[in-house]
């Protein structure tokens, strides 16, 4: 398992993943071996478009690996379908080819120029920053994968150092987006630190209404 997290601010869309992936091999004699692998890829552009699709849990979907089952749904998809139809078709055919596994998905981007932002958990599809009051985009932080290490820190007392500043989650309506990749990358490099399953590096993006933009260690 993996922490994957995106941030809905007012500049733009953040988004970021460890990379390291847990391997379980199961023998006959029901002994479990657990493994790990580093620098694994967890985030990516949709196709051609400016989408990021971060993924957690199950690295494959039917018998193809995440990066080969994305670069298969943009070719089969219409190529203006939304975030929304993106997310219902992964979700539709995860729940189709993945048997017993847990799947945690995020798809954001921007449509007409307003952001919008999907979340594929355990075969449900949820709109994650819309204001369920108003109808309209909001601010907001979602986190997946080691969902309990991630919740501590985002909701600990204790302010997190992201260069310079101390910050909590209060603080997060109020990031410029470099202020948003330092606290996710904070975040994540803890969890690392905290937890076996997770590692470094930690790859992240940022997603604008002029594109995207890929931040490597």
């Amino acid at each position: 398992m993996s922490v994957i997290v995106t941030l809905c601010l007012y500049d733009g869309i953040v988004m970021a993943a460890d990379s390291r992936t847990t391997l379980i091999r199961t023998y006959p004699n029901g002994k479990q071996e657990v493994s790990h692998r580093d620098r694994q890829k967890k985030i990516f552009q949709f196709g051609d478009r400016n989408i990021g699709i971060l993924w957690c849990g199950n690295a494959q979907v039917g018998d193809e690996d995440v990066p080969d089952y994305l670069n298969g749904l943009f070719s089969r998809l219409n190529k203006m379908a939304t975030i929304k139809e993106i997310a219902e078709k992964i979700n539709e055919e995860c729940n189709e080819r993945v048997i017993g596994e847990t799947i945690r998905c995020h798809i954001a981007g921007y449509e007409n120029g307003t952001q919008c932002f999907y979340q594929v958990v355990d075969g449900v599809v949820t709109h994650k920053n819309i204001n369920p009051e108003l109808g309209i985009p909001t601010i907001c932080i979602v986190w997946d994968g080691i969902r309990d290490i991630s919740g501590d820190i985002v909701h600990d007392k204790e302010k997190l150092d992201i260069g310079g500043r101390l910050v909590d989650e209060s603080d997060i309506p109020h990031f410029t987006l470099d202020e948003g990749v330092r606290f996710a990358r904070t975040m994540l490099k803890r969890s690392c630190v905290e937890r076996e399953e997770c590692g470094e590096p930690i790859y992240s993006l940022i997603i604008t209404g002029e594109g995207i933009r890929w931040i490597y260690e």
